[in-house]
């Protein structure tokens, strides 16, 4: 079951789509009313199963936030660069996600 704070941030994907639409709608069935008011949910799903889980998630008081299987999320160009670095031969072992 899901359970957040106000808020929190969650985001949840996986390679099974309609397995994550099941499990969602089970969670949210156990969900009270208005639960979990002030958090955010972020879904990767398509648009179909997206307005399913919307739908279903509807009553937590949660914003039901999609994230787009079938759209790139844009990066910066100097994280793009130090992953390159990284993984260029004799890149050595480096924290890529430090800041810059």
């Amino acid at each position: 079951m899901l359970r957040l704070s106000s808020g929190e941030v969650l985001m949840i994907g996986s390679p099974s789509p309609d397995a994550l639409l099941t499990e969602l709608a089970a969670s949210a069935a156990q969900i009270g009313t208005g639960t979990l008011g002030g958090a955010r949910i972020y879904l990767a799903l398509d648009d179909e199963r997206f307005a399913q889980a919307r739908d279903a998630l509807a009553a937590s008081g949660a914003r039901i936030l999609q994230l787009d299987p079938a759209t790139p999320i844009a990066q910066h160009p100097e994280h793009i660069a130090r992953l390159q670095e990284h993984e260029a031969p004799g890149g050595g072992e480096r924290d890529i996600c430090a800041p810059l």
